[in-house]
């Protein structure tokens, strides 16, 4: 899983939410973070998740696109 970092230490532990669009072959788009703690970690959170590969929904048997938000809790803080 590809992780943006570093995280600083004062949002060691803190939840954030990420908006993004899983495509029908699993990959992510339109991401976004809701309320970001700061402009910088939102451009790394962003980034991290563009990367990330998801199994995408069904319907009816077929793979569709969906929007969804994923709780994310960041660890790690540093400094």
């Amino acid at each position: 899983v590809t992780a943006p970092s570093p995280i600083a230490r004062h949002h060691d532990g803190a939840i954030v939410k990420v908006a993004l669009t899983i495509d029908a072959q699993g990959r992510a788009s339109d991401v976004a973070v809701e309320r970001p703690l700061d402009a910088a970690l939102a451009r790394r959170i962003e980034a991290a998740a563009a990367e990330w590969q998801f199994t995408p929904a069904r319907k009816a048997g077929e793979a569709v696109s969906m929007r969804v938000v994923l709780p994310l809790r960041l660890e790690g803080g540093q400094g």
